[in-house]
């Protein structure tokens, strides 16, 4: 019986890759993806909202002194206590945000390496002031202020 099996390719096509722009140099906020650690490293994979770059691989040797003033600036960029730092597993960094200050080096192959020099607190839009309230909403306020009984009336 012929079910028109001619008709279906065997081989699925091939899926597109998208090629990501790298992270450009400077101060960009990301969020933590993801935390690996073993007995040698943690790494920490930071997204960018901006969808159009890819991510960045901060690989901290943990013997390594640089390394260890970077995730000092972690730490304090995220206002975490040096006692509580200590307590932390490495994976609950995951989820938080935190602003990294960027820059390249090229390798000894040609590519392109987009590294972490240190993290710095994230930005946080100024508070905006509260609304001036309309005279019915100044006047209720008041009155509540005022009553010494819910079976107040306002006259």
């Amino acid at each position: 019986m012929d079910w028109g099996r001619d008709d279906i390719a065997d081989e699925q096509p091939a899926a597109e890759t998208v090629e990501r722009e790298l992270v450009p140099e400077g101060t960009h906020d990301f969020r933590i993806k993801e935390v690996l650690e073993d007995d040698a490293r943690v790494e920490l994979r930071l997204v960018h909202d901006d969808k159009r770059v890819g991510w960045v691989f901060c690989k901290l040797p943990k013997d390594a002194d640089w390394a260890k003033r970077i995730a000092s600036s972690l730490r304090k960029a995220l206002d975490i206590t040096p006692e509580d730092w200590a307590a932390m597993q490495a994976g609950d960094l995951a989820g938080r945000r935190v602003a990294a200050e960027i820059y390249h080096k090229v390798g000894k192959t040609g590519a392109t390496w987009v590294n972490v020099r240190k993290f710095v607190a994230v930005e946080r839009p100024e508070p905006k002031p509260a609304a001036a309230r309309s005279q019915p909403a100044k006047a209720a306020a008041a009155f509540k202020a005022t009553a010494t009984s819910p079976d107040d009336i306002p006259f």
